[in-house]
């Protein structure tokens, strides 16, 4: 044996086998080269981004390889042998899904589509942040956008009838007070800001309005979410709110490419188109976003008169977006503006008229000779209106025909004419400096212009060939119109300092300001009495200085009579007085039918600063609270009148009583302070379910009285305590979502916009013994309960609807009410503060005391069924509820009947593709709502006529929708439409 080399051989030994061990270890390394790729979807098919994806062997062990979704939903996950594997697909809020793969030659491929693993998502804000439905501690209805394109919602007739509590006023430029909102009963009764503050706090982006007009942005299409929170509201930020708050939130630009497109087409011959587009910006850190469209059709008030048909949609809408996002800094701004030039909504007649009888209302003239004060406008009509000719009008303690036999139609000779347009812009920046804090800023400015005019007098009646003061019978008929002329701007600001802290505490500080200006004319025209009509200048300058009466010219606008007793002019005499920009008066001595003018300009700010505070004990509780103070400064910069009066000729009668008038001062810098606050506790013994309770206190500042008190100019705030206690959960393996809570409202001040009776200590013989015309009564309260319910079945079928029942009671209260025609004229006797006993005829005292408040049912409820039938989507709500009153009066022949609302809709979509098309039926039983009528705008005052506005009547029609990009599903009432969920 050679000996010569061992060494040599040792060494080729050990490299032999140092290769050999490299070759072994290379093996699998080189069996790890492969990967695992795939896309993740919604059930829809749309792309998810953020999904964890991660890998299980076959023995189920964690491999330690995982990867994130992209923007397109795709992942890939590298370092994988070849085998055998589970892949687990998780995202919060959706069902974790697993699926198996095969890698072989390197690769491996799987696609997961992952359905919501709880029935609805819903994301509203509170105090402290944003935060899912279920975990709010009070009652809020929340609808993703989803669920606003399932359920056919573009306007606040759909948004009423799917939320609890919720009563829509008003919605006609020819009511005489604003339009307004009702949470829980809980509403406004004067013109919003000029004599009251709004109950209802109203908000689009953040930014808060009291104008309904182009309140749903872009008639709720590119919308991202909406809410309806209930109680008292303001350590949230915004304005503060007794009643509640209602928020849409339209979608923001993001860093994904996407286009949003729809058409509409209905049995109204409505068309509606709406197109949203947006992307990013290169490879910036900025977006864009583009939405547009455009609303028209005939009317959906027909008018079988020759003035057109009414509520006939002309709108246009758009506005742009730009958006960047940063790692600490998120700044958006949207500009936003709509123009509507076609035909309002108008009040229609909801009960027979009397065609028979000469004189409404008689008196005596300053001779004492007997005389009608209101000659019937409707002696000699043909016929009753077309909206009751299908009601049983026998029956004079049922005034108010039931939804089944009203109809949307009304008998016009004048036009319905809209000439409005809004302007809004937003910036909203969000700084987070640490991971701890973080900084917000939201600014607002918002402008709006409302001109609107329409036909108040019920008939097409016009004056006959032979005289036009009369009709072609010979009758005296009514030929009235009313012009309103509404400017608003509003601007805001807000910043707020949050916490996001990792322990137990966290907290918010914030400070709020808006100011305002908003001046309005109201003009009243009456084309069928000569006086209103012709030029009799010459002879009111040469006949009125003898009558003896205070001029206009004497006394000027601001003098002690003027606000008073008022001062008398002759037409022309004073012109141009609307602040709004509408024409006050005429210099040619011919009013052309312009009778009346209501002049209203108040100009507001508001101050506030509020604090919010958690913290969480152990892992169960949550102790909570808020503080907040508003400070309003307002004025009446015009509240003035022009009354036509017919003295054989034309003559006007001013009544100035604005803040520049002498003994009107107090309408200056009107100031109120409130302190609200709110504290409350959640304890969730599970992290799916919440018990919580809360007491809250809520108020309004106080506002201006109208023209019934001459003596004093401003009334007090109003106040309550809410007491709220409630539960929120999932149950049924996350199939069924609850929402239970009983609240109660005790009223430390309620208005009532009638006089009250003096107390004994405070009358004086020969003086009146009634005071004011809006009181703040107290002992008054509101009860209630709620129940909310989301049941999916199985994967194709979901129930969901929710009831509340209200009660209520006010306050003692004593009065002459206003607006009964048949209410009898009796001899009281009184005693005054001296103990002396006097007897006055008035009509019957009554006492408001234990009636319930307006616009308020007692039960409410809406169901919605939900079934997916392969690539079609069936849904149908039922919704109903019963009858309210229209005013505190509770008289039964004034109730507001029950109402019935059945909606059905078809929606046929492609699950990768994102096209919808929808057939629908809203009121499918062709029942129609009264909203809402006022005793006190006429009826009371020998017209006899009582008018209101309705809800719509039925309306079938398809819509068709497309999505590029973005998001393809809409989380809505089945939790998404497209595949049943699993990996495929």
């Amino acid at each position: 044996m050679d000996r010569r080399h061992p060494d040599g051989r040792r060494t080729r030994r050990l490299i032999l086998l140092a290769l050999l061990a490299m070759a072994v270890l290379a093996l699998p390394a080189a069996a790890q080269d492969g990967s695992v790729s795939g896309t993740v979807y919604d059930r829809e098919g749309g792309a998810l981004p953020g999904v964890t994806v991660s890998l299980q062997d076959a023995d189920g062990e964690d491999t330690g390889k995982s990867a994130q979704t992209d923007a397109s939903g795709a992942f890939r996950i590298d370092g994988v042998a070849d085998g055998a594997y589970t892949a687990t697909a998780s995202l919060q809020g959706f069902r974790s899904l697993i699926a198996t793969v095969e890698v072989s030659g390197g690769t491996g491929s799987v696609e997961f589509a992952l359905g919501l693993s709880v029935v609805e998502q819903i994301v509203v804000q509170g105090e402290i942040g944003e935060e899912n439905v279920l975990r709010r501690p009070m009652t809020v209805t929340g609808f993703n956008e989803g669920m606003v394109v399932e359920l056919g919602m573009n306007n606040n007739n759909d948004l009423e009838a799917l939320t609890p509590g919720l009563q829509i006023g008003h919605q006609s430029p020819d009511s005489g007070h604003g339009n307004h909102l009702y949470l829980r009963g809980i509403g406004s009764q004067r013109n919003q800001e000029f004599f009251q503050a709004t109950a209802v706090a109203t908000y689009v982006d953040g930014v808060y309005t009291d104008e309904l007009y182009g309140l749903e942005p872009g008639n709720l299409f590119d919308v991202e979410s909406m809410n309806v929170a209930r109680g008292p509201q303001g350590t949230t930020g915004g304005r503060a709110a007794i009643a509640g708050a209602i928020s849409f939130n339209t979608i923001k630009p993001t860093a994904q490419f996407d286009v949003n497109a729809l058409a509409e087409y209905t049995d109204q011959t409505s068309q509606r188109g709406d197109l949203a587009i947006g992307g990013p910006i290169g490879d910036s850190r900025v977006s864009w976003r583009l939405t547009a469209g455009s609303w028209q059709g005939e009317g959906a008030q027909p008018n079988i008169g020759p003035g057109g048909d009414y509520d006939e949609p002309d709108n246009t809408h758009w506005a742009p977006q730009l958006r960047y996002l940063g790692e600490t800094v998120d700044f958006n701004i949207r500009y936003a503006a709509r123009e509507d030039s076609g035909a309002p909504r108008t009040s229609v007649e909801l009960t027979g008229r009397d065609v028979t009888t000469e004189c409404l209302l008689t008196g005596t003239d300053p001779d004492g000779n007997p005389t009608c004060l209101f000659p019937n406008p409707f002696l000699g009509a043909a016929n009753q209106a077309p909206s009751v000719r299908d009601c049983d009008l026998s029956d004079p303690n049922r005034l108010i025909c039931p939804g089944d036999d009203l109809r949307n139609v009304v008998d016009y000779n004048t036009p319905g004419n809209e000439d409005s347009e809004l302007q809004m812009a937003v910036a909203d920046l969000n700084i987070r400096p640490s991971s701890g804090i973080s900084l917000s800023y939201k600014g607002g400015y918002r402008e709006t212009t409302e001109n609107a005019q329409t036909d108040t007098d019920g008939t097409s009646r016009m004056g006959g060939p032979d005289d036009p003061f009369l009709d072609a019978n010979g009758y005296p008929f009514a030929d009235t119109m009313v012009n309103y002329f509404r400017y608003s701007e509003q601007t805001s600001h807000e910043l707020r300092l949050a916490s996001s802290f990792t322990g137990d505490f966290q907290f918010v500080l914030g400070a709020y300001q808006r100011d305002g200006d908003e001046p309005y004319d109201a003009r009243f025209f009456n084309f069928a009495v000569p006086a209103f009509n012709t030029n009799t200048l010459a002879t009111c300058q040469a006949l009125l200085p003898f009558f003896g009466l205070p001029l206009l010219s004497e006394h000027g606008t601001t003098s002690r009579q003027s606000g008073q007793g008022g001062v008398w002019a002759c037409p022309g005499e004073l012109l141009d007085w609307s602040n709004a920009g509408a024409i006050g008066a005429f210099s040619d001595g011919n009013m052309n039918g312009h009778w009346l003018d209501f002049y209203g300009h108040s100009r507001f700010e508001t101050r506030a600063y509020y604090a919010n505070a958690e913290y969480q004990l152990g892992s169960n509780w949550t102790l909570f609270g808020g503080i907040r103070h508003d400070q309003d400064i307002k004025t009446h910069v015009q509240n003035d009148v022009r009354i036509g009066i017919d003295f054989g000729f034309g003559v006007d009668l001013w009544i100035f009583r604005n803040a520049a008038v002498e003994g009107f001062e107090g309408k200056n810098d009107a100031e109120w302070n409130q302190t609200t606050w709110n504290a409350g506790f959640q304890y969730s013994p599970t992290p799916a379910s919440m018990w919580y309770g809360r007491v809250s206190k809520g108020g309004r500042p106080g506002g201006f009285v109208g023209f019934g008190n001459m003596n004093e100019v401003t009334f007090d705030s109003e106040e309550l305590i809410n007491y709220e206690t409630g539960w929120k959960g999932l149950l049924a393996d996350n199939r069924l979502q609850l929402e239970a809570s009983v609240f109660y409202n005790d009223y430390q001040g309620y208005w009532v916009n009638s006089t009250r009776l003096l107390p004994v200590e405070r009358r004086i013989q020969g003086e009146s013994i009634f005071e004011g015309e809006m009181n703040t009564i107290e002992g008054s309260f509101i009860s209630g309960l709620e129940f909310n319910a989301a049941y999916r079945a199985t994967d194709r079928f979901t129930i969901r609807g929710w009831y509340n029942y209200l009660d209520s009671e006010l306050g003692d209260f004593e009065t002459i009410y206003c607006c009964d025609p048949a209410a009898e004229t009796v001899t009281h006797q009184f005693q005054d503060r001296e103990g002396n006993t006097f007897t006055q005829e008035i009509a019957s005292l009554t006492n408001f005391g234990g009636n319930r408040m307006p616009l308020q049912p007692r039960h409410k409820f809406s169901v919605t069924a939900i079934y997916d039938l392969g690539n079609v989507r069936f849904l149908g709500t039922l919704g109903h509820t019963t009858e309210k009153n229209t005013d505190v009066s509770n008289l039964p022949k004034y109730k507001i009947p029950e109402y019935t609302r059945l909606d059905l809709r078809a929606i046929w979509f492609t699950p990768r593709e994102g096209l919808q098309v929808h057939l629908f039926a809203k009121n499918l039983l062709d029942q129609i709502a009264v909203q809402q009528w006022r005793p006190n705008e006429g009826y009371g005052f020998g017209t006899g006529v009582i008018r209101g506005s309705l809800t719509d009547e039925r309306e079938v029609g398809v819509m068709a929708s497309f999505r590029l990009g973005g998001r393809k599903t809409l989380y809505g009432l089945g939790g998404g439409m497209g595949p049943s969920a699993g990996g495929k």
